[in-house]
């Protein structure tokens, strides 16, 4: 039904849109679907395909513990684009039919935030199915999730934001997750396997005894715009030209003298994500659509940077003369440390989605 009420309403706004600008929101929808992969998706690639594998025999193996796949990266790196793209090519992942019934194997969720195990298990039910209110009260919910697993055929979970789980939790309570997680990817009867992504508080996470030899952490680090130049030069001349069919201005080649300012540039401003380049460069091709030119120029980033990134004028980082010194993103570092990774952290009970 609710498919229906969302068609509903796009055919509504679709008809109320200037025809030029619905021409280039679908030109971008496409756009936006198009996929760029690094060297890193081969290591992804590997990592997925390995944890396929184990699932392949009807008495797991005790010493393959290649049970769970952990992305870990900034905010802005490409990790849930990745993942949908490469979890969306295995077959063994895809809905089967059984009898009557369509079993779909693989379940996508995100993590709750703030969360509790419970809150976790409560998404598990939702995603197959099981009408869980939101104002339900949720004890137990875990264990009737994984009870629930082997009747939907559910052999691998993606928990996406995964670093939400657990950074509130305290020491007592991170330990409680970790060890339901390891349980959960060794039930005897139906050991599910796991994909978590998220950002640094889950690959410290991570790396506790009971969790460390059963995970693949796959790291999608920041980009280095001058051992990694090739890389912005690759995403700039796909999407811009072969995704988007524009041309670019001469200040925007490989080659130009004032190339190699740019390319810098344009990483910092985007924190060195990957993910968050891509977005920047869409976001330009969009901006010169919707002027109905076939070239991009400086200018557009320029613009486009003043729209989209929220900072004043004079902290434009393709203008300003200091824009190395320009802070693209604010970091709470203190509140970035969850209790149960503190140096010193007291062993405190908190109720779960308790701020400590």
């Amino acid at each position: 039904m609710t498919d229906d009420y969302r068609r509903e309403l796009q055919e509504h706004v679709r008809a109320s849109m200037d025809p030029h600008r619905l021409r280039v929101a679908d030109r971008m929808a496409e756009i936006n679907g198009r996929y760029i992969g690094l060297t890193r998706d081969g290591h992804l690639a590997a990592a997925l395909e390995g944890l396929v594998a184990s699932m392949s025999t009807p008495d797991p193996d005790e010493q393959d513990k290649r049970r769970i796949v952990a992305l870990v990266g900034e905010s802005d790196a490409g990790k849930t684009t990745a993942l949908k793209r490469h979890t969306a090519d295995i077959s063994a992942l895809q809905p089967f039919v059984s009898g009557a019934t369509t079993f779909k194997p693989f379940l996508k969720m995100l993590a709750p935030s703030p969360s509790s195990l419970d809150l976790v298990g409560a998404e598990m039910m939702r995603g197959v199915g099981y009408p869980v209110r939101r104002d339900a009260k949720l004890k137990g919910a875990w264990q009737q999730a994984c009870d629930m697993l082997p009747r939907h055929r559910v052999g691998c979970i993606w928990i996406d934001e995964a670093q939400d789980a657990v950074e509130t939790a305290s020491i007592p309570e991170a330990k409680v997750i970790g060890n339901a997680f390891k349980n959960l990817v060794q039930m005897p009867d139906w050991p599910v396997r796991l994909i978590l992504s998220g950002v640094q508080p889950l690959k410290t996470f991570l790396e506790r005894p009971q969790l460390k030899s059963r995970v693949t952490i796959v790291p999608f680090d920041q980009i280095d715009p001058v051992l990694n130049g090739d890389t912005i030069d690759t995403a700039m001349e796909m999407i811009i030209e072969d995704h988007a069919g524009l041309s670019r201005s001469r200040e925007l080649t490989k080659g130009a003298k004032t190339y190699d300012d740019f390319r810098l540039r344009l990483a910092h401003g985007c924190d060195k994500e990957f993910g968050s380049v891509v977005k920047t460069i869409r976001g330009v091709v969009e901006l010169a659509l919707l002027e109905r030119t076939d070239l991009v120029t400086r200018d557009h980033f320029v613009r486009a940077y003043d729209m989209h990134a929220g900072k004043p004028p004079h902290e434009n980082v393709f203008t300003a003369p200091n824009w190395a010194e320009l802070v693209v993103r604010q970091a709470d570092v203190e509140g970035s440390v969850p209790t149960w990774a503190r140096v010193g952290a007291k062993k405190t009970r908190r109720k779960y989605g308790e701020r400590p």
